[in-house]
């Protein structure tokens, strides 16, 4: 199962590549998807509440990026029934951006200012993927528990660079409307803030951590 799957691409192309499982895509919004393999399915439901499926479903359960749509009480409900619907022996996966970018420049540091305040003013936890993994031990049925992080240019050192920048582009952006608001800010104000800040991330060579988190739930 992809929790929070968005438009599905993981979903999707793992469909077409293993052609004998099976996938189901949960999000509290529905995607336009034109002819999905046979072998992946769409559900609508609230992704911070009870999912409507039974004990012991899936072989494997992953959620990625949810680090700014949960709120610190959301991932205290989130945790324990992702663990509920995953089948003995199966695993949780959690693959969450580290909420810090490191060697900014002035326009993004002042950006990475005013999204802490605004998070926090929601009672959303940047730095939730840390904790993750203490987190996932106060259940009882989990076992092999595994957590690390990789760091990630922004920006520079070539291909991987380049995708980094393009996730931080759309977040940037995906963003602006809230903080906008937040922060009285105009659009063109925004734009103009935001277009400095990504080019500082190639100047000052900006990078992050993405944090990784998997744990088996007990036979």
């Amino acid at each position: 199962m992809y929790r929070k799957a968005g438009p599905g691409w993981w979903a999707l192309d793992m469909a077409k590549q293993y052609p004998k499982s099976h996938f189901t895509s949960v999000d509290a919004v529905l995607y336009p998807i034109s002819q999905p393999p046979a072998n992946c399915h769409f559900r609508l439901m609230d992704v911070s509440s009870r999912l409507a499926f039974p004990d012991n479903t899936f072989d494997y359960v992953t959620q990625y990026d949810a680090i700014f749509k949960y709120s610190q009480k959301d991932w205290e409900t989130i945790i324990p029934e992702l663990v509920r619907v995953v089948k003995p022996g199966g695993y949780i996966e959690f693959c969450e951006f580290g909420g810090a970018i490191q060697d900014v420049g002035p326009n993004l540091s002042i950006w990475m200012m005013r999204l802490t305040v605004s998070l926090q003013t929601r009672n959303i936890n940047l730095k939730i993927a840390s904790h993750l993994e203490s987190m996932i031990k106060e259940i009882d049925n989990v076992t092999h528990i595994e957590s690390s992080h990789r760091s990630a240019p922004i920006g520079w050192y070539g291909k991987n660079g380049d995708i980094m920048l393009e996730c931080i582009k759309r977040l940037l952006e995906s963003v602006k409307p809230k903080l906008c608001e937040d922060w009285s800010m105009n659009v063109a104000k925004y734009d103009k803030m935001v277009e400095s800040a990504i080019k500082e991330c190639k100047e000052f060579k900006s990078w992050c951590n993405i944090h990784y988190t998997i744990a088996q739930k007990n036979n």
